[in-house]
């Protein structure tokens, strides 16, 4: 068995991340929020980016999250203007663009840990907030959906889509005294927080072990 071209070339786009960005969904590749290759068919096809009425490249929006969950493809937004404010969209089940299932307001958890504030930047950069959404989970149930958030050398979070509850999965004893928060602004440890988009996969139950 050899390997061969599938499909035409194509330019790669700025927005296009091979490492990260690709997603498999309904027998497509989705390269971007607007594009995805169709494997059965062997090209690239074109749907509406707007979403919500926005298109999704503008300067005043980011996307934070693109990945699927049990058979559902999810992406998560935020307008500069409200960090803590993000747009959780749906793919419809035909493929044809995207639906606004809710709005999830992290508030509570940047107020739990006031380090992660980068406080040296404007509060409207896309970075003033150290934090990075691992994954969206969805549950059997829909109040069994969450969010999994890596607050950098501190924690990983599980956030509750539905009752925004929150709490930790791992805690990495920083920034944290006895198990409770430090209420101590430490400006050199949000200087020297840091994050990275990071691929991270649902765990499967099985009989194997090592």
């Amino acid at each position: 068995m050899m390997w061969r071209a599938s499909g035409p070339y194509f330019p790669r786009r700025y927005d296009i991340s091979f490492k990260h960005g690709l997603v498999y969904w309904n027998g497509a590749i989705y390269v971007s929020c607007k594009e995805r290759f169709n494997v059965e068919q062997e090209k690239f096809e074109e749907f509406p980016d707007f979403i919500n009425g926005r298109g999704s490249d503008e300067e005043d929006h980011r996307i934070v999250y693109f990945g699927e969950s049990y058979g559902h493809f999810h992406l998560l937004q935020v307008n500069h203007q409200k960090l803590t404010l993000y747009n959780f969209y749906e793919m419809k089940h035909d493929g044809t663009g995207w639906f606004l299932k809710s709005e999830v307001n992290v508030e509570a958890v940047v107020l739990s840990f006031p380090q992660i504030i980068r406080r040296y930047l404007q509060t409207t950069d896309f970075h003033y907030h150290a934090m990075a959404v691992l994954n969206v989970v969805r549950g059997e149930k829909e109040e069994h959906s969450f969010l999994v958030f890596h607050i950098p050398e501190m924690s990983i979070l599980r956030y509750n889509l539905v009752d925004k509850s929150f709490y930790m999965l791992c805690d990495f004893e920083s920034g944290h005294n006895n198990g409770g928060i430090n209420e101590e602004f430490d400006e050199e440890l949000a200087i020297c927080l840091h994050f990275n988009r990071s691929s991270t996969y649902q765990y499967i139950e099985s009989a194997y072990f090592w």
